[in-house]
């Protein structure tokens, strides 16, 4: 037995969510035309998943001051530096990623709205990490 995938997307009237089974709005009755609803929820799709990988990207960027601390602890030091390189490296690329995804999605969905506020302050807590290394070999060049 092959059943359809329900996916939800907002009431193009009263903005609620419901499913693409439905042929009416349970909170206003507006009908629903199916190939709007399937539009609809494609979109609200691709906002879940810019959310996700947004949120996911600002945890990455925290990810990497944890090892940049990481480095201090004694006979660890090296899995802070591995884990703060590999971090410095992989969130401009997954940002990079994301906005190539996402970036010209457009939606009213606040969450949508939450997810570019996830990758702006990924990016501000991202930046200072490779600045402050920089600087610090910068330093230590002169004295070499």
């Amino acid at each position: 037995m092959i059943t359809e995938q329900l996916r939800s997307f907002p009431c193009p009237k009263c903005n609620e969510l419901i499913n693409t089974g439905m042929d009416k709005c349970s909170y206003c009755s507006a009908p629903i035309d199916p190939a709007e609803a399937e539009a609809a929820a494609a979109v609200q799709d691709q906002v879940n998943k810019a959310y996700s990988d947004a949120s996911f990207i600002r945890n990455m960027a925290v990810g990497g001051w944890v090892f940049f601390l990481i480095r201090y602890i004694p006979f660890v030091g090296i899995a802070g530096w591995i884990g703060m390189f590999i971090l410095m490296v992989l969130v401009p690329i997954k940002l990079v990623v994301w906005q190539a995804r996402f970036g010209r999605l457009k939606t009213t969905d606040p969450d949508h709205k939450r997810a570019k506020t996830n990758r702006n302050v990924a990016f501000l807590i991202w930046i200072p990490l490779p600045i402050l290394l920089g600087l610090a070999f910068l330093v230590l060049a002169s004295f070499a």
